[in-house]
C-alpha cells in the first residue's frame, strides 16, 4: 500500500514557500531616505537654505541643492532644521476645490429661475437654464474652494535641531551654595 501523500509535507511546503520572500526581504539592504534640511547660515546665503542632507562630519554639513553639492562649515550654521512632513496645501486645495464646486453646483441649479412662456416668446428660448447656473455656480464655487483650501492647508512641518557647540557655559542655583557653574568643552 502506497501513500499518495502527507499533510506534514504539504505544510512543511507551505511554510517555505512563505519563509523565502521574507529571508530575501531581510537580506536585501534598507531604502535610506535622506532628509530635507533648512540651513541658516547668513555668512554662506542671505537666505534659509532649504535642501537634502547628503553627509555630515564634526566639521561641515554636505547638501544637494538640486544636483549642486555644497559644504557648509558647521561653524557658520546658525541654525539647522530637519523636515518632519511635507506640505499639504496642494491636497488641501483639490479638497476644498470639489467640495466648493459641488456647493456651487447645487447651489446655483437650485436657486435658478424657471423660464416662462413669455421669456420663450419675446426672446425665442430660455437662455439661463438650470443647469446653466448650476454650471457657472459649480465654478465659480471650485475657484472659492481651491482658494479657501489652499490657504488653510497646513504648510511642510520642521523640527529644530541644536548646533553642535564645542564650549558651553551653564550658571545654575545650587542648594546650599548659592550659585555654580558648568563649563563644558566638547572636541
Amino acid at each position: 500500500m502506497t501513500r499518495r501523500g502527507s499533510p506534514r509535507w504539504i505544510v512543511l511546503l507551505l511554510l517555505l514557500a512563505l519563509a523565502e520572500p521574507a529571508a530575501a526581504a531581510a537580506a536585501e539592504p534598507a531604502v535610506e531616505t535622506r532628509p530635507r534640511v533648512r540651513v541658516t547660515a547668513p555668512s554662506v546665503a542671505r537666505s534659509r537654505i532649504i535642501a537634502t542632507l547628503v553627509a555630515e562630519d564634526e566639521a561641515s554639513l554636505s547638501i544637494a541643492i538640486g544636483k549642486t553639492i555644497v559644504t557648509v562649515p558647521r561653524s557658520e550654521v546658525t541654525r539647522l532644521e530637519v523636515s518632519r512632513r511635507r506640505g499639504r496645501r496642494g491636497t488641501h486645495a483639490l479638497i476644498g476645490g470639489a467640495l466648493g464646486a459641488l456647493a456651487g453646483g447645487v447651489i446655483g441649479y437650485a436657486t435658478a429661475d424657471k423660464c416662462d412662456d413669455t421669456v420663450n416668446f419675446l426672446y425665442g428660448g430660455c437662455l439661463i437654464t438650470p443647469a446653466n447656473t448650476g454650471a457657472m455656480g459649480a465654478g465659480a464655487g471650485a475657484l472659492l474652494g481651491v482658494l479657501v483650501g489652499a490657504s488653510i492647508g497646513s504648510g511642510e512641518k520642521w523640527e529644530s535641531i541644536e548646533p553642535r557647540r564645542r564650549v558651553s557655559v551653564a550658571v545654575a542655583p545650587a542648594p546650599g551654595k548659592g550659585v555654580g557653574a558648568t563649563l563644558r568643552v566638547a572636541f
